[in-house]
């Protein structure tokens, strides 16, 4: 059985690097993305994501549009808006 694949998109290095560390402890495949065009970029991949947990003030876009795009590229993802 192939692990859940989650994405982590914050600017926030160490709450990035947090979370990570708590779902892949977990057993999850995690990847990560520092802003906007880099989440879009590992979105593009073949590989379906099933979560996504996204800080709503990225430096280079806006969360909102990011969950958009990726609810777009996977139908079936979840996306949790972070927000401090």
């Amino acid at each position: 059985m192939l692990s859940q694949r989650i994405l982590i998109v914050d600017d926030e290095s160490s709450l990035r690097t947090a979370i990570f560390r708590v779902f892949d402890r977990q057993g999850f495949q995690v990847i990560t993305a520092n802003c906007k065009r880099e989440a879009e970029a590992l979105a593009a991949s073949d590989q379906p994501l099933d979560l996504a947990l996204v800080d709503l003030r990225l430096p280079d876009g806006d969360g909102i549009e990011l969950m958009q795009k990726l609810k777009i590229a996977h139908p079936n993802i979840q996306v949790i808006i972070l927000t401090g």
